[in-house]
């Protein structure tokens, strides 16, 4: 491997890291944007709101540019030649990255459920006859379903981490064939 083939892997790994950033934003915009519709807000809310839209954005745009364009952005960076040995493949890199990126996210999902599980069981504040009432408090249910959403994306990102860095070790490359097998 040559440095300027660690730099497309490090441009394709931040671009995965980007895309999961402007994910969360667009998370936070939904949360804070839905209930901006129905209910009479500061300026300062639409402006954040705003903000939060051009971050995501933003991210987007910069993983769409490391990714995409990851042979460039790796040509910028790094003059040719300077072999550094390193004998692991590309895909298997990725694969790497897109798995500590993923048990990243497993790892922050986890305590959230838990800490929502154990709030409904042992410090829930109504009766026994009124107790799912819990699941209706400020974004209580929006919450538990936005962390088992990341955890069962993770688990199915893992899974097919192989496909995934294959198919990122192809975009933006002209001379290799994506195989579908």
């Amino acid at each position: 491997m040559n440095q300027k083939e660690i730099a497309n892997i490090a441009s394709k790994c931040f671009g995965l890291y980007f895309i999961v950033i402007g994910v969360v934003n667009l998370k936070q915009l939904v949360i804070m944007g839905l209930p901006s519709l129905y209910r009479d807000y500061e300026e300062s809310t639409i402006f954040y709101l705003g903000l939060v839209l051009l971050d995501a954005c933003f991210y987007f745009l910069a993983a769409w540019v490391l990714i995409k364009k990851s042979d460039w952005v790796a040509g910028r960076l790094t003059k040719d030649g300077g072999d550094v040995n390193i004998n692991i493949p590309k895909a298997d890199l990725i694969e790497i990255v897109i798995i500590g990126i993923c048990i990243s996210v497993i790892v922050y999902a986890l305590p959230e459920i838990l800490n929502k599980l154990s709030r409904y069981l042992y410090f829930n504040e109504f009766s026994k006859n009124e107790r799912n009432q819990f699941w209706d408090g400020k974004n209580q249910r929006a919450e538990i379903i936005y962390s088992v959403f990341k955890l069962a994306i993770s688990l199915m990102v893992i899974t097919n981490a192989r496909w995934i860095s294959k198919r990122l070790g192809t975009i933006g490359t002209k001379d290799d064939e994506f195989d579908r097998k």
